[in-house]
């Protein structure tokens, strides 16, 4: 018996349509997709400000790290 292929003699599976099957890597699209309605992607002002705010306070954070352990080395 073989794995995967069909025996001798049977017909092989019908290849399924072009129309049931989108090409490769295309994206399917619905009517629900063509809303003109639909608002940005982009994320609303307080959060805007939020991210902002935590690349501040990852920069400082990451600076007073630097300056402690340079601290702490020097020190006898």
């Amino acid at each position: 018996m073989t794995r995967g292929r069909a025996a001798r003699g049977a017909p092989a599976p019908a290849a399924p349509s072009p129309r049931t099957r989108p090409a490769p890597g295309a994206r399917r699209s619905t009517i629900g997709d063509m809303l003109w309605s639909e608002p940005p992607d982009e994320p609303p002002e307080e959060l805007r400000r939020a991210q902002a705010m935590l690349r501040r306070a990852r920069t400082v954070l990451a600076v007073a790290v630097m300056i402690a352990m340079c601290v702490l080395t020097l020190r006898p």
